[in-house]
């Protein structure tokens, strides 16, 4: 084909203008596939998600009511605004899954969707069990009566003074002990101290009469027990601990 009259062959500045034309529409082209491939790979995320939602609508209940009245085997989920739900942030989607053994145990498990925190219970004695945390470390009740001082004494071997912890949380039950003219009873071991301040003062027995002892677990590990002196007194008490679990546990088992 004749070139036009204003353009001779081997024209520098006509084919260099020529070529750069071809290599912006290559550009544009390829620009456009790989707009079309991440197209087609979020097409496929949403055919994926709404593929999943689906299946949780078509396999999982709402639960609408109280969780004790919960016990058909299957899979559910809930808001943790429900009665006897675990306690946990009110905003948190939770599934549920119920277990039967036999009629013998009824059991059930809850898990945070976001979080896969876990929970679990039973019916025990025809009623439901607290919520507890399988993976929570928990050291069993100990015996501390080792670590009585200054003049504090147990009355009988049926008697003591125990300890435990789970998780955060610690208990103390004191059975009929010797009171000490000196109240400070004994010094709480490492990982069971108090959180904070300090306990306030909570009310125990004095065996034989209508008198009140006072216990005080407080922030440096002390524990002070106000009572009369050779009176049999007894309490249980218990506080959270920032304490790290320890790796060796106080007394002796129980």
């Amino acid at each position: 084909m004749p070139l036009p009259t204003n353009i001779t062959a081997g024209d520098p500045n006509h084919s260099g203008r020529h070529n750069d034309t071809n290599a912006a529409v290559n550009a544009l082209e390829g620009r456009t596939g790989a707009v079309e491939q991440r197209t087609g790979a979020l097409e496929g995320r949403a055919d994926s998600l709404e593929g999943r939602v689906n299946a949780l609508d078509q396999n999982l209940t709402q639960i609408t009511a109280d969780l004790n009245t919960a016990t058909v085997p299957g899979n559910y989920w809930f808001l943790p605004t429900l009665p006897n739900a675990p306690q946990i942030n009110v905003g948190t989607t939770m599934i549920l899954e119920v277990f039967d053994l036999n009629g013998v145990v009824t059991m059930q498990r809850a898990t945070e969707v976001t979080g896969d925190t876990t929970y679990v219970r039973q019916i025990q004695g025809g009623s439901w069990t607290s919520w507890l945390k399988p993976n929570v470390k928990d050291s069993g009740w100990r015996s501390i009566a080792g670590l009585l001082q200054n003049g504090w004494t147990v009355a009988a071997s049926d008697t003591g003074a125990f300890i435990r912890r789970v998780g955060t949380r610690v208990e103390m039950r004191l059975y009929r002990l010797v009171a000490s003219a000196n109240t400070d009873m004994l010094i709480l071991p490492t990982g069971f101290t108090v959180s904070g301040p300090g306990v306030p003062g909570s009310p125990g027995r004095v065996d034989g009469t209508n008198a009140v002892a006072w216990i005080y677990p407080v922030a440096n590990g002390h524990v002070y027990f106000e009572a009369p002196a050779g009176a049999l007194v007894g309490v249980a008490v218990g506080w959270f601990t920032d304490d790290p679990f320890p790796n060796t546990l106080p007394g002796t088992p129980v």
